[in-house]
């Protein structure tokens, strides 16, 4: 099967603007993409408990809505039996591919730095582990 690439125009979420004045914690929006046979994202379920009116939420499903990707393709080899005119059989294999919907499960990360917005994206490692807040900076040990 083909990889499943995202096009490169695929736009980030907007950080919500009416939600910069809070000065919130970094949040981490998963969600599964689901995308159809034609590379289209056809639906975008979180894969945490929604809260209703979750603005981080609702700026992926707006941006995600409208992302595209490379079609997952999978490719049969077929064979083709064909009778020659002196009764002899030709058998010819030929591929035979077809696009397949597929799935894929993203992390987004919002958090602001200098008072800016600033939002993050990835393939969520392990879509069902429970959700993690961003890293933290760890101390240099200077013994």
């Amino acid at each position: 099967m083909r990889s499943r690439r995202p096009s490169p125009g695929n736009a980030l979420p907007v950080y919500p603007s009416d939600l910069l004045a809070q000065r919130l914690a970094p949040r981490i929006v998963r969600v599964r993409l689901i995308v159809d046979a034609q590379g289209r994202v056809a639906e975008v379920r979180s894969l945490d408990p929604e809260a209703p009116g979750d603005a981080f939420l609702a700026a992926v499903r707006a941006a995600c809505a409208g992302w595209r990707f490379s079609p997952l393709t999978e490719t049969r080899t077929v064979e083709q039996r064909r009778r020659l005119p002196d009764g002899d059989v030709e058998i010819e294999y030929l591929p035979q591919s077809r696009p397949l919907p597929f799935h894929l499960d993203y992390r987004f990360a919002f958090r602001q730095i200098d008072g800016r917005a600033v939002v993050d994206a990835g393939a969520a490692a392990d879509a069902t582990a429970a959700p993690s807040t961003p890293p933290a900076v760890a101390a240099p040990d200077l013994r």
